[in-house]
């Protein structure tokens, strides 16, 4: 039987802007609409990879501005092959944004047996720094909010998000 540690590296590290896409017909409109959507690529080692979502906001040149408030869970291996979660929508002011928070209020992780933790269990808790205070932050570079939709995919690969060790 195989016993290996999971050491979680940092939720933000792993996430990555999956894909920005602009939809929609351009107009003379002050406000465009945001959507975001979750999605993982798969991980051979993990069962289960749940996480708590109580909010997300955008930040930009216009200051932070709120896309959903919304508390709900998801299991990060049910969002695969093109499976997506929708965390919210909001119509905010046209502009640059930079910055991406989720308020991650609890992250869960099941793995497959025989793997186990140093605990000897195949479940663990694990701590996201800052995530249900001012957010897991995930910097987008430069995105462009025009009017009509903006679809932002947070593409989360749950196998780069944690490292096993140990024998």
């Amino acid at each position: 039987m195989r016993n290996n540690s999971l050491l979680a590296i940092g939720l933000a590290a792993a996430l990555a802007l999956g894909a920005c896409s602009e939809w929609g017909v351009a107009s003379n409109s002050d406000t465009g609409t945001v959507i975001v959507r979750l999605a993982d690529a798969p991980g051979e080692e993990v069962e289960s990879a749940m996480i708590w979502i109580s909010g997300v906001s955008i930040v930009g040149e216009n200051g932070p501005q709120v896309i959903s408030t919304d508390t709900a869970s998801y299991d990060l291996l049910d969002l695969q092959h093109g499976v997506t979660a929708h965390l919210g929508s909001a119509e905010i002011p046209v502009g640059t944004y930079n910055q991406l928070r989720l308020l991650v209020d609890s992250a869960r992780v099941t793995l497959k047996a025989p793997v186990t933790f140093t605990s000897g269990s195949s479940s663990a808790l694990m701590k996201v720094p800052s995530g249900s205070t001012s957010g897991l932050k995930v910097n987008l570079g430069n995105v462009s909010v025009v009017s009509g939709e903006t679809v932002l995919l947070v593409d989360f690969d749950v196998s780069r998000s944690f490292v096993f060790q140990g024998p």
